[in-house]
């Protein structure tokens, strides 16, 4: 009897030492932002920002992102959508739109459920620019996925962090940006191009391979075929999405990129002169 009294203790101490430690770890907030709404033909932006010329910048450039990523998922946002912003990333860390922490580097969250794009404003308008369009490409990427025929939320566990990362960046940046091609230089020159079916994994960053990739996509086969990529992909898993897509597998299609990567960074480093230092 003593001991399972002694057990019983043990087990309240337990748990009292746990709500302790859970305590404390809600997300602060330090002060209480006064959003006001600005309302565009397809968005409202929730802001507390008392920099006029800004808000207008917003609205205006979200107006234009939004007719150029409709060309390419090719259905309509049925509703207005939501775009918070705050006026620098330490109140953006206070956000209550998402449940998690956020951390320090971390730009900009589009949460699913609601389609909610949430910002900082950035260290530089080109900056607050890249994140906003990017975020927004994850706002098209969820509404197709909600509303297609055969896809839901769930789907989403199907299409790899590169793909879904990787067309936000390509089609917020372009082709050409000069952190992926850094990255891919590197990769060209110690010879660790990885497969596409391997990229999926912690040691290829999903933000520059998947932009090299997607650039490489849309440049061999069209911007066009990308969004049929990814809902393929949402429904029947990678492998089966390409080649339904693309008409190839992911290692043919993959020995393709590096190729591309090989003919377009080698030529630069032939007669380079300078030795890296240390391991990749």
């Amino acid at each position: 009897m003593k001991k399972l009294i002694f057990i019983t203790l043990l087990l309240l101490l337990a748990g009292l030492h746990a709500d302790a430690q859970y305590f404390g770890r809600n997300k602060p907030r330090y002060r209480t932002f006064d959003f006001k709404i600005n309302e565009t033909p397809h968005f409202k932006i929730h802001h507390y920002l008392k920099n006029d010329q800004m808000t207008t910048y917003l609205s205006k450039i979200s107006e234009q992102w939004y007719d150029n990523h409709r060309k390419i998922f090719g259905k309509d946002i049925l509703f207005k959508n939501p775009i918070i912003v705050y006026n620098n990333h330490a109140e953006f860390q206070q956000t209550n739109t998402i449940s998690g922490d956020i951390g320090i580097g971390t730009g900009g969250v589009t949460e699913a459920l609601k389609n909610r794009i949430v910002i900082p404003l950035s260290f530089s308008l080109q900056s607050t620019h890249h994140v906003l369009v990017h975020e927004m490409v994850h706002a098209f990427q969820y509404n197709n996925i909600i509303n297609g025929d055969s896809t839901s939320l769930q789907s989403l566990a199907n299409t790899p962090l590169w793909m879904i990362e990787g067309m936000a960046e390509y089609f917020s940046l372009g082709n050409k940006d000069p952190f992926t091609a850094m990255w891919m230089r590197d990769a060209v020159i110690n010879n660790i191009l990885p497969e596409i079916s391997k990229l999926n994994t912690a040691k290829y960053f999903p933000y520059r391979y998947g932009q090299s990739l997607l650039a490489f996509l849309g440049g061999y086969y069209g911007d066009d075929k990308l969004n049929k990529m990814f809902m393929n992909t949402a429904m029947y898993g990678l492998e089966a999405g390409f080649i339904i897509t693309f008409g190839q597998d992911t290692k043919t299609i993959s020995q393709l990129w590096h190729t591309a990567l090989k003919d377009q960074y080698s030529p630069l480093l032939k007669d380079r002169k300078e030795k890296p230092q240390g391991k990749n």
